[in-house]
């Protein structure tokens, strides 16, 4: 029986992740420890679900980055042109994410809708490519879409911006199923996702040492219960590591 949907883009053998998107990741990690640390002043049922919300919406801007470089990226001076100006994007990401429902909400909601602009262009940058117009063109439009969205909150009221926010993390949930019928045709690179997947996991989970510190730089005298705090921290934070090598 044939593939009804056939591969259309064939991936090298042994592709590994670039310096560049080390250099990526590593100031993404930048705006989850941003959020990271707003939560730490709110530590109660509504900060968890502000970070949560704001999680997420970081979480897919670096799945959708990933996807496409991990389909499409060749190293290029072109898309490290790119792949900058979305760093640009993540900066006033991370400066607005202390305080994204506040009075840094437009910083937040700025770069993220630049962000998906990007993202946007990207994929339409591809739609040349035999067999995959369709794919690219769903994904072009769910990200104008969704760049709209972010960058028209920037003006309203805070809670028609949430709900504006609220409606294009939804877009992102959905898309997936929007497009599962042609991922087929331009699956990401088998070797080079979960690499992806694991460096940042990493990184991540390196920020417990800088959380620690954080947590050990309070005041001019070292406590124990500081003290007790940072090293659990730590702990945990290893801890997490060795599972997440076991699991691989």
């Amino acid at each position: 029986m044939t593939n009804a949907f056939p591969q259309v883009l064939i991936h090298e053998d042994g592709r590994k992740a670039t310096w560049f998107e080390l250099f990526f990741d590593l100031v993404f990690v930048v705006a989850v420890a941003a959020l990271a640390g707003a939560l730490s002043h709110h530590y109660d049922w509504t900060g968890f679900a502000k970070f949560g919300f704001l999680f997420l919406v970081l979480w897919w801007l670096w799945l959708g980055h990933t996807f496409h470089a991990s389909r499409f990226d060749k190293d290029r001076p072109d898309q490290w042109a790119v792949g900058f100006a979305q760093i640009l994007a993540v900066v006033f990401i991370a400066y607005g994410a202390s305080d994204a429902f506040g009075a840094r909400a437009s910083a937040f909601a700025g770069g993220v809708a630049a962000f998906k602009a990007f993202l946007m262009l990207g994929y339409l940058r591809e739609i040349g490519r035999p067999g995959l117009s369709r794919l690219c063109s769903i994904y072009g439009a769910v990200y104008a879409v969704q760049a709209a969205l972010w960058a028209g909150s920037i003006w309203a009221e805070p809670s028609l911006r949430l709900a504006l926010w609220a409606l294009a993390l939804t877009l992102d949930i959905v898309t997936p199923f929007l497009v599962a019928r042609e991922t087929h045709r331009a699956p990401p690179h088998p070797e080079h996702l979960p690499e992806r997947f694991g460096l940042f996991t990493i990184i991540l989970l390196g920020e417990t040492a800088a959380a620690a510190v954080h947590a050990l730089d309070h005041g001019s005298e070292l406590h124990g219960d500081t003290l007790a705090v940072a090293l659990l921290g730590a702990c945990l934070g290893f801890l997490y590591w060795v599972g997440y090598v076991d699991l691989h």
